[in-house]
């Protein structure tokens, strides 16, 4: 597949700029985080919305323990937010604003591709939370997008599925062009961007360390998702 520029449509922090990034876990999030950094801006923080319990994230169900393994993969704090539904976008600008007076950020990364629903529900949060929004990946070529992830040296492991849409011998897989492929084939988008599964990030050139995990049991979360159990075999704190 031949090489696509970067969209004009990405916007990127400001040399010196502060920021802190919206944080899953997955590649999306990560890629955008590195890109915003080599483009000169300074991250501050991550922040990451975890279930009522405070345990696990959502889609992705990863254990709190799993970011904090990559805040500190990535030499930042974590700011997480325990979420009841319904609240997100309040606990969102919350955050936000606890950010800006601990590390004094003036904008938040997030890793959206091209869904223009949700980047205007994003403007119009920012907007109200009086913080700059940046798009790093906004309109870049989907698989074009996972090519140059993998390439860049980001290792992405799928720990989650749509059980409706994707088998679950897929769960626990390191993301190859091979696997790419093989995703593509069945009607699904690579880069997972509407939602059918969700990966993490596992090693990544932003990465001091990379993270040394096991898998454990698959259980159904109550959003249709079939999710692997993801836990460190080594903290890398």
């Amino acid at each position: 597949m031949s090489r696509q520029p970067l969209s004009d449509s990405a916007t990127f922090p400001e040399t010196g700029e502060a920021f802190i990034t919206s944080w899953s876990g997955g590649k999306d999030a990560c890629y955008a985080f590195w890109l915003a950094q080599r483009q000169g801006g300074h991250p501050a923080a991550l922040y990451t919305m975890l279930d009522e319990d405070g345990t696990h994230t959502g889609s992705h169900g990863l254990h709190r323990e799993i970011i904090e393994a990559q805040a500190n993969a990535l030499g930042v704090p974590v700011l997480f937010r325990s979420v009841p539904r319904g609240h997100y976008e309040q606990h969102m600008k919350n955050v936000i604003g606890e950010a800006r007076e601990k590390f004094g950020i003036t904008s938040v990364v997030f890793g959206d591709i091209d869904l223009d629903a949700h980047k205007d529900w994003l403007d119009r949060v920012t907007d109200e939370a009086n913080i700059i929004p940046r798009f790093p990946l906004w309109h870049y070529t989907r698989r074009q997008l996972l090519d140059d992830v993998l390439s860049a040296g980001f290792k992405t492991m799928i720990v989650s599925v749509k059980h409706d849409k994707m088998d679950t011998k897929y769960l626990g897989q390191i993301m190859t062009p091979e696997l790419a492929d093989e995703i593509e084939a069945l009607g699904i988008c690579p880069t997972a961007e509407d939602g059918e599964f969700h990966s993490l990030v596992v090693d990544a050139p932003c990465f001091a360390t990379p993270l040394k995990v096991k898998t454990g049991a698959i259980r159904q979360d109550n959003w249709g998702h079939s999710v692997i159990q993801i836990t460190l075999r080594e903290y890398t704190g």
